[in-house]
Order: structure tokens, then sequence, then C-alpha cells
């Protein structure tokens, strides 16, 4: 099995086959997010629920294009193991939305976020809560 096959990055082909655009450069894009930083304060719950579930939604119409390009870029091979990482990453950020979500939802009804388990506080005054495995959690 070849590198690409096991998912392992080529670097130096990666290099290659991302095309550099200076006009999407690291430096201006933070620079645009450091300079509406303050905006995003002012957006009420009802509307971050509406940006989360665009996002959302524009993810998975481009879920497919976004692990081809990710493919590309680091130069594994299709059915791979490399190929299953991403879709992996894919499904981890796509859980990290739902999860947004859902705190700001809680947030919106009830003021807060809530707890999946029973918070607890131990004999030396240890405040716990068990949060993982959700599912699982009493």
């Amino acid at each position: 099995m070849s590198e690409s096959s096991l998912g392992s990055v080529k670097f130096n082909q990666c290099s290659q086959n991302v095309k550099h655009r200076p006009e999407i450069s690291i430096n201006n894009v933070l620079r645009v997010l450091y300079s509406n930083k303050d905006k995003w304060v002012e957006v009420n719950l009802t509307d971050r629920i509406s940006i989360i579930d665009d996002a959302k939604k524009r993810l998975l119409k481009n879920a497919d294009r976004w692990v081809a390009a990710n493919i590309q870029a680091k130069g594994v091979s299709y059915g791979s193991f490399g190929e299953g990482e991403e879709w992996l990453g894919l499904a981890i950020i796509l859980r990290a939305i739902r999860l947004l979500r859902q705190s700001l939802t809680d947030i919106k009804k009830f003021g807060r976020p809530r707890f999946p388990g029973q918070i607890k506080t131990t004999q030396n005054g240890q405040v716990v809560i068990r949060v993982f495995p959700k599912k699982l959690a009493g």
C-alpha cells in the first residue's frame, strides 16, 4: 500500500495541488473576522440559530465537494482510510453544529444550556456532572 492509500498526507504533493489564491489569504480572512467581531455579540438568538441552520444546510449540500477537495489536497485515494477520515471529520463538524444549535435553543427557552446529567457536589466540595456519554448519562 502506498502512503496515500493509508491516508497519510504527502505534504509536498499537497502543496503542489493547492493553488494559492491571494484574494483569500488567511491574513485577509482574519482581518475581516477581527473587524466584525463585535457585530456577532449583537446578533439575537433566533438569528444565530438561523445562521447555524444555514451553515448546516450548506455544509450538507457541499459535503461531497468538501471531502473531494480535502482528498485532492492531501493526495489520498478514494476508498482509502484517508477518505474515511475526511468523512469522519465532516461528521464531527456536523455534530458540533448540532450541539451548538441545541445550546442556543436551550438558552432561548431556559436562559441557559441544559446539562445532560444531574449536577452533584462530592464530599470534598467538587461540583461534577456526567456529560459523556450523553445517551448513558442518568
